[in-house]
């Protein structure tokens, strides 16, 4: 377990990340290889399976130039060959990663994953605190932020980074707001047993949204069905039974898991598309990973974005440090590009079925309104 988990009374720091995952991880290893004096907090102690399994190939850079190549290959996982999808038709249709720079993908423990980079983070030089909760995050021109823990602790910090996921719970509290493209959750299962359908993701889209299934170390698979909030609720499909129902209306995803018993209920995520939109630049703090940009899971980029978007707010908050204080900015208009980028290529996909039209999970997803976000992004080419 990484870290220490005993009560803090007072820290003071260069900056906090807030949130253990692989963005506040991989920027907490960024800024203590820059020498600055960080502090990764983090709620848990990994003890519980978290969603986010699938490592696609182009990850491989990214873990090369973090050093950790090395130390991930002793991980247990799984090679991953490619994708499997029945989309745009009912047929199933492989995409394998042979031919890729990078060689094959991984299914991952992510529990594992993530306590890895949180370690990492440890070894680099970054005082990783786990099993603390940030209860409030205030802020002063001249004394910095102040960060109050569930145990009584506080830590006064110069800078702040908030990798608490799409909630975005500290950003929220520094006034920023949430600009929410659509209500995705997700709704999972893991399974004892191994997947008839080898070591490949498979994607299946179905009336009411669509089925992401993978296998996992251990002789697990894991199926997702991604839907909207309000069908999820009009469905009921938290209970195991409605689940297993919606389960039966699809072809490949029953077939791969067929016979296999189900580890626990359901458990429900959000999986919401959004972008985290601040109003000015005064203030030494920014987001990383699903805190700042949320992506649908179709897009099969979540984690190595969350690494790179990690190591740019590391950069940033390290340039603002520095003196440079046009580099949050920057690094926002690189999200905003981005962002806008992947609204355009979800359409694209998303308008690929069109087998229910007049189904609302698609429907929504063809909205002309939704091609853009802030036009006037531009790249940066510090971030670029």
């Amino acid at each position: 377990m990484p870290g220490d988990t005993k009560t803090a009374s007072e820290i003071r720091c260069d900056v906090v990340v807030v949130g253990g995952g692989p963005a506040g991880s991989a920027a907490s290893i960024f800024l203590a290889k820059a020498g600055l004096d960080a502090v990764l907090v983090e709620a848990s102690n990994y003890e519980q399976d978290r969603v986010g399994e699938t490592l696609p190939p182009t990850a491989t850079p990214v873990l090369r130039r973090m050093e950790l190549m090395s130390t991930f290959s002793k991980l247990e996982s799984i090679a991953s060959y490619g994708n499997a999808s029945a989309w745009q038709d009912a047929e199933l249709e492989q995409s394998s990663f042979i031919f890729n720079v990078y060689g094959h993908g991984w299914h991952l423990d992510r529990k594992g994953f993530d306590a890895m980079l949180a370690r990492a983070a440890t070894n680099a030089g970054a005082n990783v605190m786990c099993g603390h909760v940030v209860t409030a995050c205030r802020h002063t021109p001249k004394a910095g932020f102040c960060l109050q823990l569930e145990t009584g602790g506080v830590i006064q910090t110069k800078a702040l980074i908030d990798a608490t996921g799409r909630s975005a719970t500290i950003a929220r509290q520094l006034s920023a707001r949430r600009h929410i493209v659509d209500h995705l959750v997700a709704i999972a299962v893991t399974f004892n047993g191994c997947s008839a359908a080898g070591q490949f993701t498979v994607v299946e889209a179905q009336e009411d949204g669509w089925w992401y299934s993978a296998p996992l170390p251990k002789a697990r698979v894991i199926a997702i069905f991604m839907t909207d909030a309000d069908i999820c609720r009009a469905r009921r499909l938290g209970d195991i039974r409605r689940w297993s129902a919606q389960l039966t209306t699809t072809r490949h995803t029953k077939l791969r898991l067929s016979g296999l018993t189900p580890m626990a209920a359901p458990k429900l995520f959000s999986a919401v598309s959004h972008r985290l939109e601040r109003q000015e630049y005064s203030a030494a703090w920014t987001a990383t990973g699903d805190a700042a940009i949320g992506v649908d899971p179709l897009s099969s980029s979540g984690i190595s974005r969350a690494l790179s978007t990690g190591e740019m707010a590391g950069r940033a908050i390290r340039d603002w440090l520095l003196e440079d204080r046009q580099g949050l900015a920057d690094y926002d208009r690189w999200l905003d590009a981005h962002f806008s980028d992947y609204l355009r290529e979800r359409r694209v996909q998303y308008s690929k079925v069109t087998r229910w039209p007049q189904a609302p999970f698609w429907e929504r997803r063809t909205a002309n309104e939704l091609l853009t976000f802030k036009s006037k992004a531009i790249r940066a080419t510090r971030y670029a």
